[in-house]
């Protein structure tokens, strides 16, 4: 924890406040939460520099695990599950990307009431992944949540949600894609 760097903008500590409060007003047993206020940079690798990232990571492969980032100009950036984390819960081989994440967001201009919705599906254990299986492996992978979860994220501000796809389908595995559902984080 710590103090918001100067410059960084009131959105990273907006952000932080509602996700203490979120937290304050929930118990979550199968995920641990860290912040911090001076995460790393490199600036031969990013444009631009982060000053608030929030994780919360789960005790086991049956949780989401969730990333958040703010920039000093006070864009949100999210991760959502690892493709290793996907692969080794699938069973298949994983060859490139095991760091990277399965799905997610890399800079927009998110509103605080909708990034503590997305928390809130996630936790709530309503997104699904449909991870694509081919003969190397594991392939891409699509963010999925039912309309009645996903409210107003496909409102106003649709463009900063288009990685996630809201279907009422029942969605089953095929030879060629693995439905991956998470349990609540209570």
């Amino acid at each position: 924890m710590g103090v918001i760097k100067a410059g960084a903008g009131s959105k990273a500590e907006e952000i932080r406040t509602a996700l203490v409060r979120y937290l304050a007003d929930h118990s979550f047993s199968r995920v641990e939460f860290h912040d911090t206020t001076n995460p790393s940079n490199n600036p031969l690798e990013d444009d631009y520099v982060v000053t608030y990232e929030a994780v919360f990571e789960p005790v086991d492969l049956e949780h989401a695990y969730l990333k958040i980032f703010v920039t000093d100009c006070g864009e949100v950036g999210i991760g959502l599950e690892t493709r290793e984390r996907i692969a080794r819960r699938l069973g298949v081989r994983l060859y490139r990307g095991k760091k990277a994440f399965a799905t997610g967001r890399e800079l927009a201009s998110i509103s605080v009431e909708e990034l503590i919705h997305f928390v809130a599906i996630v936790a709530q254990g309503n997104v699904v992944l449909q991870a694509k299986i081919g003969l190397t492996g594991f392939g891409s992978v699509k963010a999925i949540v039912k309309p009645e979860s996903a409210g107003t994220l496909k409102g106003a501000n649709a463009r900063q949600w288009d990685w996630l796809t809201v279907s009422a389908k029942d969605l089953k595995n095929t030879s060629r894609t693995r439905i991956v559902q998470f349990d609540p984080w209570q």
